[in-house]
């Protein structure tokens, strides 16, 4: 039989480096007060040697599980998984995690019984909390460290997109195009983000000419991807110049309902949808989103748990820009066309 090599140790380590085992693992964890020569010499030893931390041992001598939860929205469906919000964030989330040498584990909910079931982790990503959100009262119940990803908490970590920056993006552009009269379809419990954001849209557009109309969609509706229908209340609830969906899968659901009513996008009826990400991109007509950043924001979330986790000050709450990307839903038409006639006739008094 071939002989099989053995696997180096921490202490194969320490005998080629000259130095003690509490040195290697100080040196291999960035632990200790060694000097930068000795920490760059155990870990070049560590490397050709080709020794690799002993994870389970690691866990044993810290007390920690060097693990972190992410919590996902409840939801009975498994969409949650594969929308242009959550398979970002999960993504980055597992990257940053593995970087830090941590793992990461998806909890799609949280027990009734008040503990963690069969999950052993140091802290948790809440991704998209509600308000008054039960998850975020069990985690508190627990004393486990979380920060809010998605959606701002009261006296919680978070991290989160600029709701009303956003809002003002999408609008000042719809503007620009002549729209005066917005219908926009919101979820029928939506997070506090989508809340805010629905908010910032009502706030922010009072032109004494300006219209906005509301469609709330109801919870299966959205969960079975099915919306054409409070898609198509909302069209026939006025004679609307735009369209906003609040949620990753409504903008297509607007594009269709606009074209069974035999108008057009963009020529007819703009169309765009908060959360940028692939299906907008590819959708037909190409949709106008706004980028709210959820990678960026599940990676700055999970540094900022790390943190705590390591006893560091860090900030309650960081806010990140979102982004608007426009494409063919809301080009800019030429100048015979019937929306900038709309705007100039409205401009004209």
């Amino acid at each position: 039989m071939p002989e099989t090599s053995k696997r180096p140790t921490i202490r194969d380590v320490a005998r080629e480096a000259g130095v003690s085992v509490t040195t290697v693992s100080h040196a291999m964890n960035n632990k200790g007060r060694l000097d930068v020569r000795t920490r760059e010499r155990v870990i070049e030893v560590a490397n050709r040697l080709g020794y690799v931390p002993n994870r389970a041992a690691q866990r044993l001598v810290s007390g920690k599980s060097l693990t972190i939860g992410l919590l996902m929205p409840p939801s009975t469906s498994d969409q949650v998984f594969s929308t242009d919000m959550h398979a970002p964030a999960i993504t980055a989330a597992a990257h940053a995690a593995v970087e830090a040498g941590y793992a990461l584990t998806i909890m799609p909910q949280l027990p009734t019984d008040g503990t963690l079931g069969p999950h052993v982790v140091d802290g948790v990503l809440v991704l998209e909390p509600q308000p008054d959100d039960p998850r975020v009262a069990g985690l508190r119940r627990l004393n486990l460290p979380f920060v809010a990803v998605g959606d701002s908490v009261p006296d919680a970590h978070s991290v989160h997109a600029h709701e009303v920056d956003g809002a003002r993006q999408l609008l000042d552009h719809l503007r620009s195009l002549g729209a005066r009269s917005i219908g926009v379809l919101a979820p029928e419990h939506p997070t506090a983000s989508v809340q805010e954001s629905l908010q910032a849209l009502q706030d922010l557009w009072t032109l004494p000419e300006e219209e906005i109309v509301v469609e709330h969609v109801p919870l299966a509706a959205v969960e079975a991807g099915d919306v054409s229908a409070s898609a198509d209340q909302l069209l026939a609830a006025a004679d609307v110049h735009a369209l906003i969906g609040l949620h990753p899968t409504f903008g297509a659901a607007l594009v269709q309902a606009v074209a069974e009513s035999g108008r057009s996008v963009p020529g007819d009826v703009l169309v765009a949808q908060y959360v940028d990400g692939i299906s907008a991109a590819v959708s037909s007509p190409a949709l106008t989103a706004l980028d709210v950043r959820p990678a960026q924001q599940a990676a700055l979330g999970l540094t900022m748990l790390l943190e705590m986790l390591a006893g560091k000050d860090t900030p309650k709450e960081r806010i990140i820009r979102p982004r608007l990307t426009v494409r063919t839903s809301t080009v800019a038409r030429r100048r015979g066309d019937r929306m900038l006639a709309r705007r100039e006739s409205v401009q004209g008094g």
